[in-house]
């Protein structure tokens, strides 16, 4: 008898397996009935989504890299006008572009392995749209990506999560402009 003092002993417990095909087929259907399949589909365009503003605003400070250059971050901020206070947002989204396979970092230096790309802001958030398991993160990463430029400039504060709409008030996810 465990230590419980219940009566029953370890014999008593249900077999490993059992409990493990109980929890998949719980697991399964919780998934199912609030739209967690759906969700990381949303997530995926969620982070095209990001990467895209963040490709687009370098476009917009006229920041188009070459394939096979180099450069240094704190250079490039320079250059493109970048307030000091946002050069660790700047790293940020160079990473991001690492990972999608355009930057390479090297020796603390970029290398640029690809062209930046050209998104289709219009596209990318008509088909973010179709994923309302996330809409609340996709116009949060929406409203925040239209105003990349001016955080990186300095010219207004980023947003900050009082700004934020409530969830039972989340309005669609806007078209980019």
């Amino acid at each position: 008898s465990p230590p419980g003092g219940d009566g029953r002993g370890l014999a008593d417990l249900a077999p490993v397996d059992l409990i493990g095909s109980g929890m998949r087929e719980q697991t399964a259907a919780l998934a199912a009935t609030h739209g967690i399949a759906g969700y990381g589909k949303a997530l995926a365009h969620l982070d095209a989504l990001t990467t895209a503003y963040v490709a687009d605003t370098f476009h917009r400070l006229g920041w188009s890299p070459a394939a096979g250059g180099t450069f240094d971050a704190d250079a490039l901020a320079t250059d493109l006008g970048i307030v000091a206070s946002q050069r660790r947002l700047l790293r940020r989204f160079l990473e991001m572009l690492e990972e999608d396979g355009v930057l390479r970092s090297s020796a603390g230096n970029w290398q640029v392995l690809r062209e930046l790309p050209t998104p289709d802001l219009r596209a990318l958030a008509e088909g973010a749209r179709r994923h309302q398991s996330a809409a609340y993160e996709l116009t949060l990463a929406s409203r925040c990506g239209e105003q990349l430029l001016k955080v990186l400039k300095g010219e207004v504060e980023p947003p900050s999560w009082p700004a934020v709409v409530p969830r039972d008030r989340v309005p669609p996810v806007p078209r980019p402009r």
